[in-house]
Formats: structure tokens, sequence, C-alpha cells
């Protein structure tokens, strides 16, 4: 555990630089929800994105929240790979998809279970060894649903 949260304690600093300097903005009302895309098209379009999400180590994996429940907080994880320089449109897609889920929640009164949707983070699923594997969440805790890959 101690090298996941020393390998995440870089990221987070990054992160919190970013919001704090606003050059990383993510939605807080329903009225940011873009128009003209539905969750379910831009969610295989992340998908889509993601792709195999091919890995040679777990340094290769992370995980992106996705969506919103009516009491706060992701609907889901993904684990995707930078390997490949997927993460400005990954992003980008996960903050529109999060922003119709929360104008969907807000519009139809949905609820939800309410449970926390802990990150499960990713790793490296390697099924030969010596040829690259996939990212895939830990299994555990929070992995709801669980990742198709």
């Amino acid at each position: 555990m101690d090298a996941i949260a020393s390998h995440l304690r870089p990221r987070r600093a990054a992160l919190v630089a970013l919001l704090s300097l606003g050059l990383v903005h993510f939605p807080l009302t329903a009225a940011e929800a873009p128009a003209g895309d539905s969750a379910a098209t831009l969610l295989a379009h992340i998908n889509t994105t993601i792709g195999e999400a091919a890995c040679t180590s777990n340094a290769q994996c992370s995980t992106i929240a996705l969506g919103a429940k009516s009491c706060g907080g992701p609907e889901l994880f993904l684990a995707w790979s930078n390997a490949r320089p997927i993460w400005p449109e990954l992003h980008q897609l996960a903050y529109r998809y999060t922003a119709i889920r929360k104008a969907q929640i807000a519009a139809s009164g949905e609820l939800s279970d309410c449970r926390i949707v802990v990150d499960p983070g990713a790793i490296c699923r390697l099924s030969v060894p010596g040829q690259d594997g996939h990212c895939a969440l830990q299994s555990g805790p929070g992995t709801t649903p669980a990742d198709p890959r």
C-alpha cells in the first residue's frame, strides 16, 4: 500500500496545483452539461479511446472516475493505459460524461444507492509472460461495475 501511496502522491500534488491555478475545471452545476451528446454515446467513445489499454508494467496503468451519483461521487472507474498519449482526450470525454450524468440526475430526480465507489486502482495484467498485458481494475471493494476487459 505504501508503494501505491508514494506513486500517487506526486500526481495528487500536481492536480491540486492545477486546480488552484484554475487550469483544471470540473463541472459544478448541471447547467454546464454540453448539449448534443448522450451518456451512452460518450461512454462508448470513452471505451473506444481506452481501447485495449496495453501495458508492460503497473506504472503504465491508471484509473479514471466517470459519471455521478445523486448523493455525490463518481458512478464508476475505468482502467486505462498511459502507454499511448490519450489523457487529454480521455479527460475531456470524462468531463463531458460526468456533466451529462449530473444534468440527467438533476432533471429526473434520479436516486442512487449512495454507496461510495472507491477508486480500486489499476494493474497491468500480463496473460503471457514476455508479451504486453492490459490495464485492469484491481479487484476488491469499490470495484463496481466489473471491468469488462
